[in-house]
């Protein structure tokens, strides 16, 4: 019987033998250092929304009018998906006729997609706005926000 483990060493391995990993060493340094760029953009951008927000909306209030942007990209990130998300449930098709129960199965894929592009892109964009802005204006409701924004991301 496989475990949960095996399955994770399984894909550990498929992502190691890849043929991203096969290109030039310099490539792969160009892809992680364009990659950072990105990260360190997407926090800076959620670090200072609050000017942007008051610059542009005077007066209004500025975690309702972020929540609303976030309401926006969330839409536009649930089209993305389809277009560019592989599907995972391909990815399980070669363990369907060995021995291994269906729910293990399924676990594996819902732990597998938390850790997806998609799903960590907006954590860069809502992490710095809460540490920075939420979190003092909300008081104790700042992490029924947080929790929420994050569910409709997953």
């Amino acid at each position: 019987m496989l475990s949960f483990n095996t399955l994770f060493k399984h894909q550990w391995l498929e992502f190691r033998r890849s043929t991203f990993w096969q290109k030039s060493l310099a490539i792969n340094i160009l892809i992680s250092i364009l990659l950072t760029y990105l990260a360190l953009n997407l926090a800076a951008i959620g670090w200072f929304m609050d000017i942007v927000i008051r610059e542009q909306f005077p007066g209004a209030d500025i975690v309702l009018k972020y929540t609303e942007f976030v309401f926006y990209y969330l839409t536009i990130d649930l089209l993305g998906r389809f277009v560019l998300q592989d599907v995972p449930v391909l990815k399980v098709s070669p363990y369907l006729h060995l021995p291994i129960r269906r729910t293990k199965l399924f676990d594996y894929l819902l732990f597998r997609s938390l850790f997806n592009f998609f799903n960590l892109v907006p954590l860069l964009l809502i992490l710095p706005f809460f540490v920075k802005v939420a979190s003092t204006q909300l008081d104790g409701l700042a992490f029924i926000w947080l929790t929420g924004i994050l569910l409709l991301v997953l």
